[in-house]
């Protein structure tokens, strides 16, 4: 064996060494992240300037804090809770309700997917239960910044300004229903007539 291929050998298990050192610090690291829980994840949006509008619980006891955030696109509503594991924490925002007796049209629903893919984050959402369309993102709970949590409301009223015709009721589907759907909640126009 010439010296160039031993060298090579060591630097290669040298490099895997330095490689599984890392991984097993960054494991370490993670053990000793903080967590939110819901008294700190509060004490977060408070830090962070925004004023909890409103505060309920889930039928399983899981808080959810709702916070208001104006800026020069409107008033937007967010939502933010913990999943009972503690484990993530979510951040949704109501679109639409989707009446009993209509569907989304397939073009439509084809826009919806195609902005969740140019996007990439948060997604757009129909949820069957209550037939309601979201924006939902989910975050690891591990070590979340505030400015983490701004960033994803950024692009979460972002993407629901920049993707409004494919879900505001007052326009979106007048060529597909005679009927408007039900008024967003999601978003209170300040030009509103």
């Amino acid at each position: 064996m010439n010296t160039l291929s031993r060298h090579a050998q060591l630097l290669t298990k040298a490099a895997v060494f330095l490689l599984v050192i890392s991984l097993v610090a960054n494991v370490r690291a993670d053990d000793n992240a903080s967590v939110l829980d819901d008294t700190s994840l509060k004490v977060l949006l408070e830090n962070m300037g925004l004023e909890i509008s409103k505060e309920f619980k889930t039928d399983a006891g899981v808080p959810i804090y709702e916070v208001m955030e104006i800026n020069e696109k409107g008033t937007w509503t967010v939502m933010l809770s913990l999943t009972g594991d503690k484990s993530y924490l979510f951040v949704s925002m109501y679109l639409s309700k989707v009446p009993e007796d209509r569907e989304i049209p397939h073009e439509i629903a084809l826009r919806m997917l195609e902005a969740n893919d140019n996007w990439n984050h948060p997604r757009i959402v129909f949820r069957k239960w209550d037939r309601t369309l979201r924006l939902i993102e989910s975050l690891y709970n591990r070590d979340i910044k505030p400015i983490l949590l701004r960033k994803v409301m950024v692009q979460m009223i972002d993407m629901a300004s920049q993707t409004r015709d494919l879900w505001d009721l007052r326009t979106c589907l007048k060529s597909h229903f005679s009927q408007p759907w039900a008024s967003s909640a999601g978003l209170r126009w300040r030009n509103m007539r």
